[in-house]
């Protein structure tokens, strides 16, 4: 069956443009405080936060996506093909925080798939910028990374590659079965 890519890892920008632009402004303004300051407590603490600003948001990152797209071409690189079942989702407020969550999980074949959406991360989470409608029934085939987590020792599936049958396909293997 023809399949339709509409996820991969290897298309998406590694470094979040937002994250760039606010680590350009922080190590232009530490440049300016040292050239106009001689307190060194001050100096160098600006450095360290904007050092481990830029360590987090965009080394870290780009480290990630860099290993996760290397995977796709390595037997690391599993891969799960079927139908989407037990699919559901749950949004939710935090008050204290004022932070909003939303959480998707699914399962194709044996393999189960799970993320939250709103946290910015290398491969796929189903973020509003990269929004595709799951829903049970749906013909996929996905390229996935198992990874443990160092907390809990639980396995997370990170995925690399969304593949879908599109409409069309599935109404020409529906009308060659009903002609056979």
């Amino acid at each position: 069956m023809p399949y339709k890519t509409v996820y991969s890892i290897a298309g998406q920008p590694p470094i979040d443009r937002v994250f760039l632009g606010i680590s350009a402004g922080l190590l232009i303004a530490t440049f300016l405080v040292f050239l106009a300051t001689n307190s060194p407590s001050g100096r160098y603490s600006l450095l360290a936060f904007t050092l481990l600003f830029i360590l987090f948001t965009l080394v870290m990152p780009y480290w990630d996506h860099h290993r996760l797209v290397s995977k796709l071409s390595t037997p690391e690189c599993k891969v799960s093909e079927g139908k989407i079942m037990g699919y559901w989702r749950k949004d939710w407020y935090q008050k204290d925080t004022h932070r909003s969550y939303s959480y998707e999980s699914f399962r194709v074949d044996t393999v189960q798939f799970g993320y939250h959406r709103l946290v910015e991360m290398a491969g796929f989470h189903n973020a509003e910028a990269h929004h595709f409608p799951i829903q049970n029934g749906l013909i996929v085939r996905i390229y996935y990374v198992p990874e443990r987590q160092v907390d809990d020792d639980s396995q997370v599936n990170r995925i690399l590659k969304l593949d879908t049958v599109t409409s069309q396909t599935i109404l020409q293997s529906t009308l060659t079965t009903v002609l056979q």
